[in-house]
């Protein structure tokens, strides 16, 4: 038996160098696709066949040192980013830890709300799954990023913000042919294909920000969101944001004593690597 104090997940660029922990972390390294399809015919005949798996993975952290982030973005529209290898599952068990090879992030979400800390999701794709024997990497000592540490402004204004969620999600796919294929891997996708590139920004405010964006040239604002680490020195993590369009703002009726909130929903210009950008200094 075992449990989550024996599992890992862990990365590296290329796989030739150390892997790196995730930051603290949750996560899922069960693939997509593989599955049996069948075609029914008359007479109660069948033929069944196997499609493509997609190697795949998601993980959940708390950021600490955020150094994974940077690996979303591709050196330019239409490129693939840099490669990744990620192992999980058991350490020091072959049949328990997998490794993903020429691994790509597909999207990372940032998130924030009050008396939290500041949360990353990543996504991934790759052209290969194979078992693994892992040794751990040193699980990352820094300190996170708490929400009393935050600055957030729209527009270069304060909303008394309650929560955000920025998106960066670049959309990859994985493709396969009907050329010869390796004993033991012939399902596994041959080669990943750039797609476009997106941004979006979820933010809950208290403070109300008008109709302009229902005017006929609709609104477009900067954003600069902040947060501050515990530790000393302290970092900071800021996210800037730049000709953000804004496409929705709720405004929901809600019962006496209940506090008034607005759902404030803006996207970046597609495939401006520019539009949304992170950085830890």
């Amino acid at each position: 038996m075992s449990s989550g104090f024996d599992q890992v997940l862990q990365w590296s660029v290329g796989g030739t160098g150390e892997f790196t922990a995730f930051d603290r972390h949750t996560g899922e390294a069960t693939p997509d696709g593989g599955e049996w399809e069948h075609a029914l015919g008359a007479g109660g005949t069948v033929v069944e066949w196997l499609n493509m798996i997609e190697p795949a993975g998601s993980a959940d952290t708390s950021l600490q040192a955020g150094s994974l982030i940077r690996y979303i973005y591709p050196a330019s529209i239409g490129e693939l980013p840099d490669a990744l290898t990620i192992q999980a599952g058991l350490a020091g068990d072959a049949d328990g830890g997998v490794a993903y090879g020429d691994a790509y992030l597909t999207a990372v979400e940032l998130s924030l709300e009050e008396n939290g800390v500041v949360a990353v999701s990543y996504e991934w794709k790759a052209l290969s799954l194979t078992s693994a024997t892992i040794t751990a990497a040193t699980p990352s000592t820094d300190e996170p990023f708490p929400w009393h540490g935050a600055t957030c402004t729209f527009g270069g204004a304060s909303y008394r913000v309650g929560s955000w969620t920025v998106r960066l999600e670049h959309d990859i796919s994985l493709h396969t042919d009907l050329d010869a294929k390796t004993a033991g891997s012939a399902r596994l996708p041959v080669w990943a294909e750039p797609g476009p590139w997106t941004t979006s920004v979820t933010a809950t405010v208290r403070v109300p920000m008008g109709l302009a964006h229902l005017g006929d040239s609709g609104a477009v604002l900067d954003m600069v969101l902040t947060t501050t680490s515990y530790g000393t020195p302290a970092r900071t993590l800021t996210i800037t944001g730049t000709d953000l369009r804004v496409d929705s703002i709720s405004n929901r009726i809600v019962e006496g004593g209940e506090l008034v909130e607005y759902e404030v929903q803006m996207h970046g210009r597609p495939n401006d690597l520019g539009a949304i950008t992170v950085e830890i200094t």
